[in-house]
């Protein structure tokens, strides 16, 4: 009987190492991919037609939806 007990009490021990080992590898989340943009840059040249320039962006690889916001004053530089 204690020879059993012995060998249940090992085995309930490895198991709850083994145990406390584990989540940190099976909690890692499954990588996913960061957003990605398919142009990383654009050249507009401004004409005198009266077509406006245009380029569209897409983002692969986005979770949710994208909310473009309108910054140009950041981003243009002046042509010399």
């Amino acid at each position: 009987m204690k020879a059993a007990r012995g060998i249940v009490t090992t085995i309930v021990i490895i198991t709850l190492v083994v145990a406390l080992a584990m989540p940190a590898q099976a909690g890692a989340k499954t990588k996913t991919r960061k957003p990605k943009l398919n142009k990383t840059k654009v050249t507009l040249v401004i004409t005198e037609k009266k077509n406006k320039p245009a380029v569209r962006l897409k983002v692969k690889y986005a979770s949710k939806k994208v909310k473009w916001k309108k910054r140009l004053p950041l981003f243009l530089k002046k042509a010399q």
